[in-house]
């Protein structure tokens, strides 16, 4: 499931940037008992219910983002049937990403009155995802921007932008994207390897997308077409190039919602994505009582996936599930064990241990149970935890790509178990050992850490090797390891 290497011809510089071991970016060979594992995040505590007057029971598309030290909370409040008049945008924040509190806005009146956390009201408050501006060049009243779809004067995605990430206004006359389906979250952000505004959205793929449309299609197995994901460009969130197709190289086609790419904060040139994966034709617990629009309860089952991309094009789509639905009958039914938008780096609940990455899904509510509240659940993984080199007590290696870096020390994250271990050992291009920094010169590692620094001979210093083109080769036993960088 790995995208073809690039050239090797010529070494890859990768200064000090941090490396995840997510892909064959780096690799050039790796022996038959080691490989890329996905990793499973872990199932944490519901965090917030939408439990409020204006929230009713089709609450969703949640967008967190993590915004110095506050945390940031939009999503729509709803109830099933769903209508424009009756659809909010609703904010919450929270100081830790766990405990969640809803201001009062005074901003939108809902029954007479202000005193609530509504944003927006009407049909953007559907599907509207915002980012908080990265660009150092943006202007000073849109630190905040966002796309939404509407319906008038013409169907697309519109453009809105704020200040302070509270106060919204439309900044697009006309649909600045026009070719979509847009009916789930619709991605956008500053990619700052690119110098580019990206964006990512839902289409249907196929010859017959105007029928399809139409809902005379629903995407049982054997049709021509499924539901896939379109990207584009802006330098200026304006202007937006032609939408295209994302490319999956080593996976089958299978049809995906929501899409949740965002640049891994650790790492912004690779892009990480946790698509919505729908099964069409299956169904699960067929006695289960649904009160909401049969052809999507039973029209098929969901789970999460996760891709990787370094480009924003071509990605690493892994076709075993990330998060799947486990034995609560009503998780299977989609849309709910599709992940919202978002990762959060939060606390563990294991005092002096490592923050985590947090991830959120639904829970409970939206389409199964009228009446019910959507129930947001967090779920935790490592940091950088996403895919990891791995190797049993058998043992296992590989070796990199040949490579230049800036700085005096190798740190990597990984884990080991107790009568596990890592060694390290640095090589010319030619796959000779460096003398002073050969397997027998590293100082053996085991245990568990996000930045352990590498020594040999109990020294640490790597600095005489530095933007010297070089290869490193990894031994591993019962070891996992998530990421490289040099400091």
């Amino acid at each position: 499931m790995l995208i073809p290497a690039n050239d090797k011809s010529k070494p890859i510089d990768i200064g000090s940037r941090l490396e995840l071991m997510i892909d064959n970016h780096l690799i050039d060979s790796i022996n038959k008992t080691a490989s890329l594992k996905l990793h499973k995040p872990v199932k944490q505590d519901v965090v917030f219910t939408c439990d409020q007057p204006w929230e009713g029971n089709f609450s969703g598309s949640v967008t967190f983002i993590q915004d110095q030290d506050k945390y940031r909370m939009y999503y729509r409040g709803a109830s099933w049937p769903w209508s424009p008049e009756s659809s909010h945008l609703c904010y919450a924040e929270s100081s830790d990403g766990i405990k969640w509190d809803r201001p009062r806005l005074n901003l939108v009146e809902h029954n007479g009155s202000k005193d609530n956390n509504i944003l927006l009201s009407g049909e953007a408050s559907n599907t509207f995802v915002p980012f908080k501006d990265t660009n150092t060049n943006r202007s000073i009243d849109s630190e905040y921007k966002g796309l939404a779809k509407l319906s008038y004067p013409d169907k697309g995605l519109y453009s809105y932008s704020s200040r302070d990430g509270i106060q919204w206004r439309k900044t697009s006359i006309l649909p600045v994207i026009k070719d979509g389906y847009f009916d789930s979250q619709n991605v956008s952000f500053w990619d700052e390897t690119r110098e580019l505004y990206v964006e990512f959205h839902r289409e249907l793929k196929g010859p017959e997308n105007s029928v399809l449309r139409q809902g005379q299609q629903l995407g049982y197995p054997g049709g021509s077409w499924s539901r896939d994901i379109m990207t584009s460009t802006s330098p200026d969130y304006k202007g937006w190039s032609k939408p295209q197709w994302l490319k999956y190289p080593c996976s089958p086609r299978e049809q995906l919602y929501f899409n949740q790419i965002i640049p891994y904060y650790r790492a912004p040139h690779i892009l990480v994505g946790f698509p919505g994966r729908f099964m069409a034709g299956r169904e699960i617990a067929p006695n289960l009582p649904i009160t909401s629009h049969k052809s999507y309860s039973y029209g098929g089952i969901c789970d999460t996936t996760f891709m990787s991309s370094r480009d924003g094009i071509s990605f690493n789509r892994w076709v075993e599930a990330f998060i799947r639905p486990g034995n609560k009958y009503e998780r299977w039914i989609y849309p709910h064990t599709f992940a919202y938008y978002g990762l959060l780096v939060t606390k563990s609940n294991t005092p002096n241990m490592n923050d985590e990455l947090s991830i959120y899904l639904l829970d409970s509510g939206y389409w199964t149970s009228k009446g019910t509240a959507s129930h947001i659940r967090r779920y935790s993984l490592r940091i950088d935890g996403f895919v990891s080199i791995n190797a049993t007590m058998n043992g296992g290696e590989f070796v990199t790509k040949p490579i230049t870096f800036t700085g005096k020390n190798l740190l990597i994250n990984f884990s080991t178990s107790a009568a596990g271990s890592i060694f390290v050992e640095m090589q010319d291009i030619s796959g000779r050992a460096i003398e002073g920094f050969t397997v027998n010169d590293c100082t053996e590692i085991f245990g568990d850490n996000i930045e352990h620094v590498v020594k040999f001979n109990g020294n640490p210093d790597i600095s005489k090797l530095e933007s010297i083109p070089i290869r490193i080769r990894f031994i591993l036993k019962d070891a996992d390891l998530y990421s490289l960088r040099f400091k």
